[in-house]
């Protein structure tokens, strides 16, 4: 699977997740992909690219195999979970309070804002997709930070981007998804990374 530029490193310089942990203190950043897609491809994706050491956990679409017997061997059975508008920020929760942990409390758990493992206004969440728009109104009511990225020349992915940022208020910001050195994603990603952990009101520049 093809990735966004800049994301892996190459020519241009470091890739994105290992610049993130260059600018910020050593165990003070956690990254983690919730999507719609099948968990084994992404974490296969991850593998191929060498990106999984930089993951914490990935939660997306799990199906059951099941071998039947018939010399055929194992296949696809049923759906053991699927990630969609309200799955994602159920698993926002799971983060904030580490409830995804075995021994983290219940995601329905009312945990002290001092006691949450990471408080949302410490998030930045990007997304690209309409399922992602419950996830951006999560982040703003709970001081989060949201980015809706959409494909590099794709005029009609852009206009969805600006509306849910200019006009839905759902995001915070929209950006062509280009994570090369030097490109205006990457600038505001960095500098949020930056201001957070010094303890800064974060501020992206919105176009």
């Amino acid at each position: 699977v093809p990735l966004y530029p800049g994301l892996v490193d190459g020519p241009e310089g470091d890739g994105l997740f290992k610049a993130l942990k260059a600018v910020v203190p050593p165990g003070t950043l956690e990254l983690f992909i919730i999507s719609g897609g099948l968990q084994p491809l992404l974490e296969g994706c991850l593998e191929h690219y060498g990106l999984r050491a930089y993951f914490t956990a990935v939660f997306a679409c799990r199906m059951r195999e099941d071998d039947p017997g018939d010399g055929l061997g194992a296949r696809l059975d049923f759906p053991l979970e699927t990630v969609g508008f309200t799955a994602k920020t159920q698993k926002l929760f799971n983060i904030s309070k580490g409830s995804w942990k075995p021994q983290g409390p219940d995601v329905n758990a009312k945990v002290a804002r001092g006691a949450l493992r990471v408080p949302f206004e410490n998030m930045l969440y990007l997304g690209d997709g309409h399922s992602d728009l419950a996830a951006f109104a999560l982040l703003r009511m709970f001081k989060g930070m949201s980015i809706a990225v959409h494909q590099p020349g794709d005029l009609r992915a852009e206009a969805k981007a600006k509306t849910y940022s200019e006009e839905q208020g759902r995001a915070h910001a929209w950006f062509e998804a280009d994570y090369r050195p030097g490109s205006a994603l990457r600038t505001a990603i960095l500098n949020w990374a930056r201001q957070v952990s010094r303890g800064e009101q974060p501020q992206l520049g919105l176009h």
